[in-house]
């Protein structure tokens, strides 16, 4: 623990220049008097690390590691309901693994004109906000599977240069459409040798197409995995719209 505590006060306080003159800990960290000199000579003023033992600011410690405990337990359990949708789902589609990156494409319109695809990803079953990407279309701006398939290979095509902010590649790809969207960017995957599963969120009915024949999956509107892909999907329409009212 005290290795532990040690690690944490650096990582913490490496770029920080708001450190406070005393610092209420739980136990001291190892390294204490080298730990507390690097602390000074950061602040520019003498710091203090304590464990109380009494009073307000021991009151005000175990609150605050009461709190923490319970943000944990909070967290763990919202992760593990999000892993049972998430196998839930993979059984679903008939999934090899658990897909724990998704990412859904839409596209919006500003007046016939300017056309934007949106790129969504929730990470184990979570928004994961800092990975979301826009594209503006350079395709015909009415030919909505153009626009996907654009979105696509431009995706993959960083992706496959290398560049971070498009990796990791996802487990499973979502498009809000029917039939003949996931057909078309089926046939764009497929030109690029990416073999990621596909599927699209048709709004209609809720119902949820793979390439090939229309023969669509049903669920029921209160099936868990298929409230997942809605919201996916209506994040993502949500995401192309907020750009074109921003212009």
């Amino acid at each position: 623990e005290a290795q532990l505590m040690e690690f944490f006060l650096k990582r913490y306080y490496a770029d920080r220049s708001d450190i406070p003159a005393e610092i209420l800990l739980s136990h001291l960290p190892e390294g204490l008097e080298v730990l507390q000199s690097w602390l000074q000579a950061e602040k520019g003023r003498k710091v203090r690390l304590r464990v109380p033992q009494r009073g307000d600011k021991k009151s005000l410690l175990d609150m605050v590691i009461n709190n923490a405990t319970l943000l944990w337990q909070e967290k763990h359990e919202k992760e593990q309901e999000n892993q049972a949708i998430l196998k839930q789902l993979s059984q679903v589609l008939d999934l090899e693994i658990i897909p724990q990156r998704i990412e859904c494409y839409d596209i919006s319109h500003l007046g016939g004109e300017e056309t934007v695809a949106s790129m969504v990803v929730f990470t184990r079953g979570m928004a994961d906000r800092k990975a979301y990407r826009r594209f503006k279309m350079k395709v015909d701006q009415n030919d909505d599977f153009a626009s996907l398939s654009e979105a696509l290979q431009r995706r993959f095509k960083r992706a496959r240069e290398g560049d971070p902010a498009f990796l990791p590649e996802p487990d499973l790809i979502l498009i809000d459409g029917g039939a003949g969207q996931v057909n078309a960017v089926y046939k764009v995957l497929q030109e690029m040798q990416v073999d990621i599963p596909l599927f699209s969120l048709a709004k209609k009915n809720e119902e949820i197409y793979r390439p090939g024949p229309a023969f669509p999956v049903r669920l029921s509107r209160r099936d868990e995995a298929l409230q997942l892909l809605q919201r996916l999907r209506d994040e993502a329409h949500r995401f192309a719209i907020e750009y074109n009212r921003q212009r």
